[in-house]
C-alpha cells in the first residue's frame, strides 16, 4: 500500500533534480547524472600555513547549487547528498582523524531565522563518520551583515572583524581543532574564527569545508 501511495504522489507531485531540473523518481532531490558530475578534490589545501580539507571546488556549479539550495531554500533532504559526497572525499584522500570539530556559529538572530546551522549539520555527519567530536567552541556575539553580500574584500575582513568569542574553557589546548563551515572563499569570516582559538591558546586549527574558490 505504501508503494502504490509513493508512486501515486510521484505522478500528482513529480520530483525534479535540483540542478537540471530532470524529473527523478527515487527519493533523492538530486539525479545520478548531476552529483556524479560533481567534482570531488583527491588533495588537501593549505592557506597561510594551515591545511584545508575541501570537498570540491566552488566553481562547480552543481556544488554550488547544493550547497545554496540547502541553506538558503532550506531542501533538508540534501543533507544526505553532502553525505555521499563527503564519504567520496573522505576515501579518496584516506582521511583518518579524530579532532575536536567546530562548527562555525551563526549568530543566534539569523539561526532562528534560518532554523538551522549548515555547518552543525556538517559537523554532525563528519562526527557520525568517526572523525571527531563535535564541540561548540565559539558564539558570534555579533550580528554581522551577510559576507556574500560584500564583495570587496577589505570590507569582507573589516565586517566579520571581532565576531567571535570563546565560550568554552574546558576544552585542552593541545587538542587539534577543525573548524567547519560550507564554503571557503575569501577566508575572512574561517580566518576570524581561527584567530579566536588561537589567541586563546589553540595552537593547532585547520578547517574542513564543502567547497573552496
Amino acid at each position: 500500500m505504501d508503494h502504490l501511495m509513493e508512486k501515486l504522489l510521484q505522478i500528482l507531485f513529480p520530483r525534479v533534480c535540483v540542478s537540471c531540473e530532470a524529473y527523478i523518481e527515487d527519493l533523492e532531490p538530486i539525479c545520478t547524472r548531476c552529483l556524479t558530475s560533481v567534482e570531488v578534490y583527491e588533495d588537501i589545501f593549505k592557506d597561510e600555513g594551515f591545511n584545508i580539507f575541501s570537498v570540491g571546488p566552488y566553481r562547480n556549479e552543481i556544488l554550488k547549487t547544493i550547497i545554496h539550495d540547502f541553506k538558503y531554500k532550506r531542501i533538508l533532504e540534501l543533507e544526505s547528498v553532502l553525505d555521499k559526497l563527503i564519504s567520496h572525499y573522505i576515501f579518496k584522500n584516506n582521511i583518518r582523524f579524530n579532532k575536536i570539530l567546530c562548527p562555525i556559529p551563526l549568530h543566534k538572530r539569523k539561526e532562528k531565522l534560518r532554523g538551522f546551522n549548515q555547518a552543525q549539520v556538517i559537523t554532525n555527519i563528519l562526527e557520525k563518520k568517526g572523525l571527531g567530536t563535535m564541540k561548540n567552541l565559539l558564539i558570534r556575539k555579533i550580528d554581522t551583515s551577510p559576507q556574500a553580500q560584500i564583495k570587496d574584500f577589505r570590507k569582507r575582513v573589516k565586517n566579520i572583524e571581532g565576531a567571535f568569542q570563546l565560550i568554552d574553557t574546558n576544552t585542552p589546548k593541545d587538542r587539534e581543532i577543525i573548524l567547519v563551515d560550507d564554503v571557503y572563499t575569501s577566508g575572512s569570516t574561517i580566518k576570524e574564527a581561527r584567530n579566536e582559538l588561537l589567541k586563546n591558546g589553540f595552537a593547532n586549527v585547520s578547517v574542513f569545508v564543502i567547497a573552496k574558490t
